[in-house]
């Protein structure tokens, strides 16, 4: 009785055929061909494991990366909290002084308002008035004295 040579199909391992001898398949070629395959699994799992190794790192390193970002990020709007709060107590110091200011310009035009009234005008447009009546005088007068000088002049010229 002839025996074909079995063949043997394992996951993703290839075909391989066993010669058929008295007792069942070669036992030295079973021996190699386990042996190479327990070299692949090693090496898959060598593989998977630096895949795992590489997505953990990978894995701390974006954690680390997010919460040093979520740090920054947190400085920096404690910061700039800090500069809002800043400006606003600026803004509240300089509005008092501006409202304070208003309030003196109102007091000291309202004091000059209430000091200058209607006779004090009078008053004004009266002594602009004597003012203005002297200068004409002491013009009339000057205008007569060149006259006279001027008459006299001619006169004894004569």
């Amino acid at each position: 009785m002839v025996k074909k040579p079995y063949t043997m199909l394992r996951g993703d391992c290839t075909l391989e055929k066993f010669n058929i001898v008295k007792r069942g398949y070669d036992p030295e070629e079973v021996d190699n061909y386990i042996f190479l395959l327990n070299e692949e699994i090693k090496k898959h799992k060598k593989n998977a494991e630096a895949v795992t190794n590489a997505m953990v790192h990978a894995e701390m390193a974006a954690r680390n990366i997010i919460t040093e970002a979520e740090e920054k990020a947190a400085a920096i709007e404690g910061d700039a909290y800090q500069q809002l709060m800043s400006l606003e107590r600026k803004i509240k110091h300089i509005r008092m002084k501006l409202d304070a200011f208003q309030s003196q310009y109102n007091q000291m035009i309202h004091r000059y308002v209430i000091s200058m009234n209607n006779d004090d005008f009078s008053n004004l447009y009266a002594s602009l008035d004597k003012i203005n009546k002297s200068i004409h005088a002491k013009r009339s007068e000057s205008d007569h004295s060149i006259i006279e000088m001027n008459y006299e002049s001619s006169a004894n010229d004569r």
